[in-house]
């Protein structure tokens, strides 16, 4: 999108992206480091539970990891459509 392009457009939407996150018992940098074991270096929900117990002393849920890797999603989906807006989809 170049700069100046509806104003403000992206900082509304990543403010409410990062809302969701903060909704959270759990901070961003939690949140991510949940993602990058279960979705980037494919850890089960079970083994990433484990995880953050052993790493971090949280002791959570496999709900709990499927409720984050869910925030994280709908946050990246709405800055995915950020970017899009103006240029539209990745490949045109």
């Amino acid at each position: 999108m170049p700069a100046g392009a509806l104003p403000g457009v992206r900082q509304a939407s990543a403010r409410r992206a990062a809302a969701a996150v903060a909704a959270s018992a759990f901070g961003p940098r939690f949140h991510a480091a949940v993602a990058v074991l279960s979705v980037r270096n494919r850890v089960s929900r079970r083994d990433v539970v484990e995880c953050c117990e052993q790493l971090f002393g949280a002791r959570i849920s496999a709900g709990t990891v499927d409720a984050i890797l869910e925030r994280v999603a709908d946050a990246l989906a709405t800055l995915t459509r950020i970017c899009w807006i103006g240029s539209g989809p990745p490949g045109r």
